[in-house]
């Protein structure tokens, strides 16, 4: 069923009505939104939820939280990703969060579903709760799972998360690049010597993920290493390299990077002028958004 196409339902327009009439009367709201809950449970819950992923933190949302919190079922559909869409999913669980307070348990209940989509959009959650250490252990067996894709989420959620060398250390060690990958750039905003060390050695994995991902964090703490390797492997051999690091600027958006990009947008492979291209595009975009002194880059 296409959820755009459902949501613009009657079910839909009558729950928003309601829910525009609680400030008036929220006892009779509420008992308007027990009887539509009543009469179509999985249509409400799917609603409600999608309702919820779209903004809105007022009472009315409180209680409608509230109110689905009471169906554990809500849950199925939350980490459903053909119910809801990502964004709207991550903002509807942060509703739920405040609405339900067993939202924890229940979605830490999940963990026992094989379905890998599910697990992933599960992920998803996880990364922007604010509870997330509840989920440590799972993470944890994740990353084990075998599952590559799962697993480099799981390692870029848990590195974010803890920021704990020795887990990262840990997953520098993986024959899988994505984990490497994702452990690294978990690091991101990690300012202890011990993540700075990490970030040097990932610099040197024979991935150009894992590279680039290092230094755009080392570049943005300063660290001369970051500068250095940029301008060297924008000259890389391999253009999976060049390639990477055409991203890495763009993450970076510096615009004393600016020489090595044009460089790369004259790249002799056509992936590597692409990504220079893109990349030069949103600079220029970002400049073009800040006053002229700053894109210039003064700050006086």
């Amino acid at each position: 069923m296409d959820l755009r196409a459902s949501t613009r339902s009657v079910g839909s327009q009558e729950l928003a009505k309601v829910l525009t009439s609680y400030d008036r009367d929220p006892a009779l709201a509420n008992k308007r939104l027990r009887s539509l809950s009543a009469s179509d449970a999985p249509g409400f819950i799917r609603i409600a939820l999608v309702h919820l992923g779209r903004g809105g933190t007022g009472a009315a949302e409180i209680n409608l939280a509230q109110l689905l919190g009471e169906q554990r079922e809500y849950v199925d559909v939350l980490t459903d990703p053909n119910q809801l869409a990502d964004g709207e999913a991550v903002v509807a669980a942060a509703m739920m969060a405040r609405g339900d307070r067993d939202y924890h348990r229940k979605l830490l209940a999940m963990r026992k579903t094989r379905d890998a989509r599910r697990v992933f959009r599960i992920l998803q959650l996880i990364d922007e709760d604010d509870h997330a250490m509840l989920f440590v252990p799972w993470l944890r067996d994740l990353v084990e799972d075998g599952n590559s894709r799962l697993a480099s989420k799981a390692a870029l959620v848990l590195s974010r998360l803890t920021k704990n060398p020795l887990t990262v250390n840990r997953f520098l060690q993986s024959s899988d690049a994505r984990v490497r990958a994702n452990a690294v750039e978990g690091l991101w905003g990690g300012h202890s010597q011990s993540t700075r060390t990490l970030l040097r050695a990932a610099a040197d994995d024979t991935n150009h993920r894992v590279v680039a991902n290092a230094l755009v964090e080392l570049y943005r703490q300063g660290d001369s290493v970051g500068r250095e390797k940029i301008e060297e492997l924008a000259g890389h051999a391999d253009a999976r390299f060049r390639a990477a690091i055409a991203w890495a600027i763009g993450e970076i958006a510096s615009p004393d990077l600016l020489p090595t990009l044009q460089l790369l947008e004259r790249d002799s492979t056509l992936a590597v002028r692409l990504r220079a291209g893109r990349t030069a595009k949103r600079l220029r975009a970002l400049a073009n958004a800040l006053p002229p002194a700053v894109a210039a880059g003064k700050t006086h």
